[in-house]
């Protein structure tokens, strides 16, 4: 029989050749120091620069969890605070404007849409608890239903050096998996 159930992989896949475009977007898979300053399942990078973030989840219980992502890390504010913000600004000594979270020696959030991609038996239970800085995907093996258009976020576009550290990120796990796969056959 055919498998119905999606994994968070077929989500993946399903949204870069249904909904993102793979020839023109650059599009990061599992990235551990995106542009919202943590972990993301997606970054896309559209050739004006602007970034588009999606958590992917394949249950109720895995989207409430990231709701609460870092605020029980000893975090003051989790990801969905930082989202829902934007990158503030403070005013310097001089009068010129700086990005709070340059100051706090992160990095700038960047992130101009925020989705999440959920199986679409699961839109109805995660519609009502969306936060209101996030879109909502719903996906099946062949389609891709937006349920709720992502907001544009206070952002700006990626700097050249974040879009090349996620470049560098993407090579050097390619090359791990590879060494990895390597050393496997040899034991």
């Amino acid at each position: 029989g055919r498998c119905l159930f999606l994994t968070a992989s077929d989500i993946q896949i399903v949204l870069a050749r249904h909904y993102f475009d793979i020839r023109r977007d650059a599009i990061f898979l599992n990235t551990h120091h995106g542009p919202s300053l943590g972990e993301s399942d997606m970054v896309i990078v559209r050739p004006s620069g602007w970034v588009i973030e999606v958590e992917v989840k394949v249950s109720l219980s895995d989207f409430k969890a990231d709701l609460e992502k870092g605020k029980n890390r000893g975090h003051d504010v989790g990801k969905h605070d930082r989202l829902a913000l934007g990158n503030p600004k403070r005013v310097r000594p001089d009068g010129s404007w700086q990005d709070v979270l340059d100051v706090d020696d992160r990095q700038p959030h960047t992130c101009r849409n925020f989705w999440f991609a959920v199986p679409l038996d699961l839109l109805e239970k995660v519609k009502p608890q969306l936060p209101l800085h996030a879109g909502l995907l719903g996906v099946s093996h062949n389609k891709v239903v937006e349920s709720a258009a992502a907001p544009n976020l206070k952002a700006g576009k990626i700097k050249p050096e974040t879009l090349l550290n996620l470049y560098r990120s993407m090579y050097f796990k390619h090359w791990h998996r590879l060494f990895s796969d390597y050393h496997a056959r040899l034991r």
